[in-house]
């Protein structure tokens, strides 16, 4: 069951169960709350997800032998959803990644060539541009890549027939004009 809950404190749940094994790493972490806010959630899947982050990012600066290594954590709540900051492009690329898991992600641009740049090298199932959830229509296979997806192949329309194959689906919508305001709607049939 839902509740309502602080976000500072699902937070510190997360870091008190990561935060002996970056002491024992030499890896600093900063930790930024921008709006201490309470939302409507899962404590402990808010506070696994934080988790998930920070031990991703502890992961990638051992892997690449990083000197003086610093995870820095800045979690905003806007319009009940939260927001985790990377630093740039590649960094946000090299997140999504270097995750385990591969179902779905999505970009909000204007650029055309972040959003080909992003389509190309993401390593996700369900691809998203400029819309909130990037799940296809019924006949495209539901599911990501790797640990997302279960079993051997996604034996859902046209994937059963393409059984060895990575299926990647892009769904993107382009705004009319620079000066519009975001619409996350489904949109209909007229």
């Amino acid at each position: 069951m839902s509740t309502v809950l602080d976000v500072s404190k699902a937070c510190k749940e997360a870091i008190g169960l990561i935060k002996e094994s970056l002491i024992n790493q030499h890896i600093v972490l900063n930790v930024q709350i921008i709006q201490d806010k309470q939302i409507k959630g899962y404590q402990r899947e808010y506070s696994q997800v934080i988790l998930n982050l920070l031990v991703n990012a502890k992961d990638a600066l051992l892997m690449n032998h990083i000197k003086n290594a610093n995870i820095m954590l800045q979690v905003d709540v806007q319009e009940g959803q939260s927001v985790v900051r990377v630093k740039d492009f590649n960094e946000a690329i090299q997140l999504v990644n270097d995750h385990e898991y591969g179902n779905g992600v999505s970009i909000y641009t204007r650029d055309g060539d972040a959003g080909r740049t992003f389509v190309s090298k993401i390593k996700v199932g369900m691809v998203g541009i400029n819309i909130p959830i990037p799940v296809p229509v019924a006949f495209h296979s539901f599911g990501g890549w790797k640990r997302s997806l279960f079993g051997d192949s996604a034996m859902h329309g046209p994937e059963g027939v393409r059984f060895y194959t990575k299926l990647k689906t892009i769904t993107s919508r382009w705004p009319s004009g620079i000066r519009s305001n975001p619409e996350f709607i489904m949109p209909t049939m007229k």
